[in-house]
């Protein structure tokens, strides 16, 4: 995704469904400036923005504009009638050359704000040559023209110098706990930062991956965790051709899925200027009872896979050896689980009991030219399988494995794909150190191997080769 359709594709849809004001007729306005921030972001992988990348922005919050012509119940700001001739440009000696360029209108910010954002982008701090640095983070003239301003048609701001120093670090190991409608978030806060903001919102279309933002709170910098509040903060938007809110927009809802956004940052010493940024996303759905209390599941990102167009579950999450972690995407009919570069190797898996289903899972392996092959060997769900001790005959020992795949996941389970609490899945590690791997979904029967001579023969010594018969 091109860095210009980032914020307006995460809001699509948001705008048209603000409710209109019959109190005051829309006025005329005379052009504002709200904020200018010259700053350093760091994104995680999601598939609502680009892949993990850093970057550098230009922000600036525009009055009126195409969204406050629009959007402005609870905003304490007037609908505006002009904003749609709204024009943002800005010049900085090194990135423009002195000249100026059109900013790029990428809508509000929240439902919560009636005013529009214009953005526009450079490279990352840390990809500028030394000897230009000095030039790259001078400040930005920035100029808000509309020529149907009342009393004025135009007004200018120099933006704030950007602090090389100021990049925050992403959030890492989070994990959810806790059913129902108020659970907590908590995460792994790699500060120090001056402040976070928390920012949820609901999916509106999966499979085109729209999200509308529903909920924005700042907390301390020091917090790690954040209990989902009872009602949420942004404004509530009905929906194009309906006459009421939605209740998901207003409060957690059961099976509604959500994005949660953690944004660490830094803020310039008197407080007044967003230096730093480092925005982690994450997905959940809210369940009326996981079955397993106040236990903690770790929840992932979620990338695409530019091959396949498939969805992929990434973690970050500090592990210990032998001691069991939750992880939990959105169910499939099968999954690959994979380590990533230098984490120690699976352990044991541990995998859910479905209602519906037979109670069985297939392991698939992968040979040496990282090809899948059928083991034949089921694991019984709620049964702790150990890696280094059952699959001796296939040469796995106390080293563990690093990939392996589940098939079996029974449509007659009857669960919803979208539901990315629906497999919980216990993992234990070799070894301390970080997974930071992924979990791959599979949406439709694949191609795997039949056994191979040596894969029968270990069958065959763990005394194991009827096993799978009794499912056929």
């Amino acid at each position: 995704m091109k860095k210009s359709n980032r914020i307006a594709a995460v809001v699509t849809a948001a705008i048209s469904g603000f409710a209109m004001s019959a109190s005051a007729a829309p006025i005329e306005v005379d052009p504002l400036v709200f904020c200018a921030y010259w700053k350093n972001v760091t994104s995680g992988a999601n598939r609502f923005d680009e892949e993990a990348t850093s970057y550098s922005e230009l922000t600036v919050g525009v009055y009126p504009s195409p969204d406050s012509d629009v959007i402005f119940e609870g905003t304490g700001l007037p609908q505006s009638s002009n904003g749609s001739t709204t024009v943002v440009n800005a010049s900085q000696p090194a990135i423009t050359g002195g000249a100026p360029i059109e900013m790029d209108h990428a809508g509000p910010l929240s439902g919560a704000y009636s005013w529009g954002t214009y953005v526009t982008y450079a490279d990352a701090i840390g990809d500028v040559a030394p000897e230009l640095i000095d030039d790259f983070v001078q400040p930005w003239e920035v100029t808000v023209t509309n020529p149907d301003g009342p009393t004025s048609t135009s007004t200018s701001i120099t933006t704030n110098a950007l602090n090389p120093a100021a990049i925050p670090m992403l959030a890492t190991d989070t994990k959810i706990s806790g059913s129902g409608l108020n659970p907590t978030v908590s995460w792994k806060n790699n500060g120090p930062n001056d402040a976070v903001t928390v920012n949820l919102f609901r999916v509106i279309d999966d499979d085109a991956n729209v999200i509308r933002q529903v909920h924005r709170q700042q907390i301390d910098g020091t917090r790690d965790s954040f209990v989902i509040p009872s009602e949420f903060s942004g404004t509530p938007i009905i929906a194009e051709g309906e006459t009421e809110f939605d209740p998901a927009d207003q409060a957690l809802t059961f099976g509604e899925q959500y994005v949660l956004l953690i944004s660490a940052q830094e803020i310039s010493p008197d407080g007044t200027v967003l230096e730093g940024v480092a925005r982690t996303w994450f997905e959940f759905t809210a369940v009326e009872d996981n079955g397993l209390g106040d236990a903690a599941i770790y929840i992932p990102t979620v990338s695409i896979d530019p091959e396949t167009g498939g969805k992929v579950f990434e973690f970050d999450i500090e592990v210990t050896a032998g001691e069991e972690i939750l992880i939990d995407p959105e169910v499939a009919v099968g999954y690959t689980y994979e380590t990533g570069v230098g984490d120690p190797n699976f352990s044991t898996v541990r995998l859910p009991s479905l209602s519906g289903a037979d109670g069985f899972y297939d392991l698939v392996l992968f040979d040496g030219k990282g090809k899948p092959f059928d083991t034949l060997i089921d694991i019984m769900a709620g049964e702790v399988f150990d890696f280094r001790t059952q699959l001796s005959a296939f040469g796995v020992g106390a080293e563990g494995i690093s990939k392996f795949r589940i098939l079996g996941i029974e449509a007659e389970a009857l669960l919803d794909p979208s539901d990315p609490q629906a497999f919980v899945t216990g993992l234990t590690f070799v070894s301390d150190g970080r997974f930071t791997g992924t979990q791959t979904p599979i949406a439709a029967p694949v191609a795997v191997s039949e056994p191979s001579t040596i894969a029968l023969l270990a069958l065959a010594l763990l005394g194991m080769a009827s096993v799978r018969s009794r499912r056929h």
